[in-house]
């Protein structure tokens, strides 16, 4: 995966700043280019909106690159069932 962009740091901004829309589409290019912060900041981004779905998803994708951050989220959500079945053991 890709170190910090700019656009990444500016996504951080824009969190900090509670622009999570904003946020969303200036993080989003650089997760789809493999960048591992933009990918756990988009999860963080959907999760705190319990958009769940669209949390998983990125942070599958950060813990496949590495992130034990979003390998530890991941497993929160199966193990409270948010907006997934329940699983303990995933």
């Amino acid at each position: 995966p890709r170190s910090t962009s700019v656009a990444t740091r500016r996504c951080t901004d824009l969190v900090d700043a509670a622009e999570p829309h904003e946020a969303v589409s200036v993080c989003l290019k650089d997760a789809k280019a493999g960048n591992l912060a933009a990918e756990v900041l988009l999860g963080d981004l959907y999760a705190r909106s319990f958009q769940w779905h669209d949390a998983i998803y990125w942070y599958e994708i950060a813990g496949n690159h590495g992130s034990p951050y979003a390998q530890l989220e991941l497993a929160k959500i199966y193990a409270n069932g948010h907006g997934v079945k329940q699983d303990r053991r995933k």
